[in-house]
Parts: C-alpha cells; structure tokens; sequence
C-alpha cells in the first residue's frame, strides 16, 4: 500500500470520529498556525502521527502522518487547480483533484515551527514551505515572527536574503527587510495584501516613512512563495 492509500484509508476512517467528537491531537495541539508560506492553515489532528489542514479559507488541504511517529512527517497537499496539474485525478477526504503533490514537514521540539519542501504532482521535492504557530495558548511562549528567506525582484534586479516575516488575516504578510543586501538602508519592510483569491496589493516602507505603492501582484502560478506584479516580485520561503 503506497503512501497515499495509506493516509486515505486511515482519514476516512477516522473522519467520522474526528467530526463528532473533535478529538485532541498528542502530538500536535490542534488550532491555527498563522504564519506559513502559503498563509494561515488551521491544523486539526486525528491521532499522533494523522494530521489534516486546511487553507486558503477551507478550499485547499494538507494530509500528512509520521510513519515513525516522530517530528518528520510526509503526505499531499491538495487544491482546486494548480498551474501544473497532474496526470491522475485523486480523491481525498475533503476533494477531489488534479491539482495535488507531495509534502513533507519536519517540526521543531515544541511543535510550533516547521521546515519542509513540496512538489507538483511526484515531481521532487524542491520548493521550501515554513510555518508557525502564533498566539497560542499551549506553548511555553508566543512567536510572532519567523525568519525566512526572501527574493525580491525589482527592475530585473534580483536581491536574496534573511528577512523576518509576519503574516496577517488571509494570507497577507510583510517581511521586514533590513538584512537583505541591496535593500538595507532603502526599504525597511514589504507588505502584500490580499485583495481576492490570487491578487494582492505590495507596498514598500522607506527608511524615510514613505509608504510607497508598488503595484497590484498576482500569486505566482509556478511559485506559490511568490506575488508577481508588472515589474516587481516578491517572494518569501
């Protein structure tokens, strides 16, 4: 039984007993975790090593278990459409899809923090998906930001570096962007807005307090860490 087989008969198993009395996780406290690459996921935990999540306001989701039962744990994420689609059509608990691939997720001690990579389709896993919890009452502390890795895109300059991110109500986010070489002393942070599904607004605060408009921006349809405008992109891992 491959991977997906697995985690399917185990979801539908468990559904109807996950729905009804809203058990508890052991190993990861249900609730929200705020800020991620792909913006808030609410994450909602069968047993210790089955987990569910969904994002992008309940139309797009996470299936994943840790066949060891430790802090590594592998699956699919799945959405309603994807710029690469698939070849098969797989039904999972909540949808059915085209637009779906493989995820795996490596979280820290406390279970706040996470590290992973995903991938279209069976494609390799090469693009990076971050994610923390914040505002929560089961932890030891709060983390309001996460360090990440930013790319901004700006007059076909390309600039890389360290930058901290925050995210807000869905899927916005800013990134603070002092570190990053070519921007230090220039913008402090960059901030993207949602508007609707896919479009965004990006501004960039000066070091003088300006809060420029940089342009609307669409989510980058072969990179989901990056908003892409006329001659701009913004991207955050």
């Amino acid at each position: 039984m491959n991977l997906y087989e697995k985690l399917c008969r185990i979801s539908v198993q468990a559904l109807f007993f996950f729905y009804v009395t809203g058990a508890s996780a052991q190993t990861l406290p249900n609730g929200t975790f705020a800020q991620t690459s792909w913006g808030a996921m609410e994450f909602s935990c069968i047993s210790s090593d089955l987990c569910f999540a969904s994002y992008e306001n309940g139309t797009a989701f996470l299936y994943f278990s840790s066949p060891d039962r430790d802090a590594n744990f592998q699956g699919y994420w799945a959405e309603t459409e994807s710029s690469e689609p698939c070849a098969d059509n797989l039904q999972f608990p909540n949808i059915g899809t085209n637009a779906w691939g493989r995820v795996n997720l490596s979280f820290d001690y406390d279970r706040n923090n996470w590290t992973g990579v995903w991938g279209y389709c069976n494609a390799p896993l090469t693009m990076d998906l971050v994610g923390a919890r914040s505002g929560t009452l089961q932890t030891q502390s709060t983390q309001t930001e996460i360090t990440a890795e930013c790319k901004i895109t700006s007059g076909g300059e390309v600039l890389r570096g360290p930058c901290l991110f925050e995210a807000g109500e869905d899927g916005s986010f800013y990134v603070v962007t002092d570190d990053i070489p070519g921007l230090r002393g220039e913008i402090s942070s960059i901030s993207v807005t949602i508007l609707e599904k896919g479009f965004a607004e990006v501004r960039g605060l000066t070091r003088d307090g300006i809060n420029s408009r940089w342009g609307s921006a669409q989510r980058s349809t072969t990179d989901k860490a990056c908003w892409t405008g006329a001659d701009f992109e913004v991207c955050a891992y």
